[in-house]
Order: structure tokens, then sequence, then C-alpha cells
């Protein structure tokens, strides 16, 4: 028997994703888009976030900054294929919106991609008195 589990929600912040699906689509209005849908893991937990980047003049900044978040080079003229970027791996601030009611993520940001390696980071803990333990 399938048992029922309330969707979990991401807190805002930055994560590394990777690209899932990336397909054509037409928007509600008629605009061509491309619907790319992301996944990353938190608290043990995949979570999966849909973003919508619609080709209007208006909103042209956010796929440029999808090329850019995949570390991708696209050349004046060339012709997107979505597919080309499934199994890439990126940075996305992640939002948090309600909809009709309830919860749920959203990219906010494609964040550009960086060119230097992640190094591991020495965690501090800052306590109530100003001072800090490692």
């Amino acid at each position: 028997m399938a048992i029922y589990r309330e969707p979990a929600i991401l807190p805002a912040g930055v994560y590394d994703v990777e690209i899932k699906a990336a397909k054509q689509s037409k928007s509600t209005s008629g605009n061509d888009m491309i619907v790319v849908t992301v996944e990353t893991r938190f608290e043990n937990r995949i979570h999966y976030i849909r973003d919508y980047l619609v080709f209007t003049s208006g909103a042209d900044w956010k796929f440029v900054s999808f090329i850019i978040a995949t570390g991708k080079k696209l050349a004046d003229g060339e012709e997107f294929q979505p597919s080309d970027y499934v199994g890439c791996t990126a940075r996305v601030l992640v939002k948090i919106e309600q909809y009709e009611g309830r919860p749920q993520n959203k990219i906010k940001k494609w964040l550009p991609a960086d060119p230097t390696p992640r190094r591991e980071t020495k965690t501090e803990e800052v306590h109530s008195d100003g001072g800090t333990s490692s």
C-alpha cells in the first residue's frame, strides 16, 4: 500500500542542483518556454523543483542566467537544445512562495557557475556572547 507524504519544503537558500529534465513547451499565454526540472538533496530527502524559462523580452534575463549557471556556452544565433542541459549541475537560489494556500519552492535565481573547485570550509559556531568555536 502506498503511503501519502506531504511534499517537503526546502528552507530558502542556495542549493546545488542537477538538471533532470528540460523540455520545450508553451506558456498559458502562448509564449515559447523551457520547463526545467531540477533535483537536490536536503536532510536525506530528494527534492524536485520545476522552473519555467519563458521567451519574452522581459524574462530573457532568466534564460541567460540559466545558461551561465550551467557553465555551458551558447554562441550568438546558435539553436538552444534543452536536452543538452539534462545532467548539468548548477547552483540556484530557492525561495518559498504560497500557491493556493500551500507553501512551495521556486527558483528565484540561477547563480553563475563557480569556475573554482569547491573546498570544504571550516564551520564556526557563533555563541550568544559573540564568541566562536570551530
